[in-house]
């Protein structure tokens, strides 16, 4: 098979994994042959989506903000909010482990790959409150933990 052939498999593996398996349709009972294939192409494309494996769910709420993980959407009172790559980063880190403290080394470690001050976390953190909060100065989805980290409130 030429190298144009399995490019179009691929890509029609991707295509059914990504249209079928959410409606719940899944591949090993059409292809149960298929299984070792298959199981590495889904992870693969869930990585590429932006979905976790562990039970992260690709859509979180919390108040009026919605994050679509796999879209890349975010939400604040009905209009979607435009972020920097790097709030998104952010803010998709808080959602994988929303209700949970994450300390700020851990935060600087996962976005900034430790390259950075704690300053630059309070910059970003202040951004995100201003874009999603409805009072930033009173914030009830980004919440801070006093010498801690953030936490991000648990999904509705």
């Amino acid at each position: 098979m030429t190298a144009n052939g399995w490019i179009q498999i691929g890509l029609f593996c991707v295509a059914v994994l990504v249209c079928v398996k959410p409606l719940g349709l899944y591949m090993a009972r059409v292809f149960e042959g298929e299984i070792r294939f298959l199981a590495p192409v889904e992870r693969f494309v869930y990585r590429l989506c932006g979905v976790k494996q562990d039970g992260e769910k690709p859509l979180f709420r919390s108040g009026d903000v919605t994050v679509d993980l796999v879209r890349r959407i975010v939400t604040a009172r009905g209009a979607e909010v435009k972020l920097t790559p790097r709030e998104y980063d952010l803010l998709r880190l808080l959602v994988s482990h929303a209700g949970k403290v994450l300390t700020h080394k851990l935060i600087l470690q996962e976005v900034w790959g430790g390259e950075a001050d704690v300053q630059y976390l309070r910059i970003y953190i202040r951004n995100l409150r201003q874009k999603l909060e409805t009072d930033p100065e009173q914030p009830r989805l980004i919440q801070t933990e006093q010498g801690v980290g953030y936490r991000l409130a648990p999904a509705d």
